[in-house]
C-alpha cells in the first residue's frame, strides 16, 4: 500500500499494527513540504525531480 500524504510514525505504527498483512509503503521525499500542520497539497511551487517522479 501506498501512501501519498504525509503520515506520522504513530498513524504509520497503527496501520500496520491493525492489518500487518500491508507492506506499506511511505516516502516523504516525494511529497511537496507542508507549509503548516495539515497542509495536504504543499508548497505549489515544489516540483519532483525525474528520478523522484519515476519512485
Amino acid at each position: 500500500m501506498a501512501v501519498a500524504a504525509p503520515l506520522s510514525e504513530e498513524n504509520r505504527a497503527r496501520i500496520r499494527e491493525l492489518e500487518p498483512r500491508i507492506d506499506l509503503v511511505v516516502d516523504h521525499s516525494l511529497l511537496p513540504p507542508m507549509r503548516w500542520p495539515a497542509d495536504f497539497v504543499g508548497d505549489p511551487a515544489w516540483r519532483r525531480g525525474p528520478q523522484q517522479q519515476r519512485a
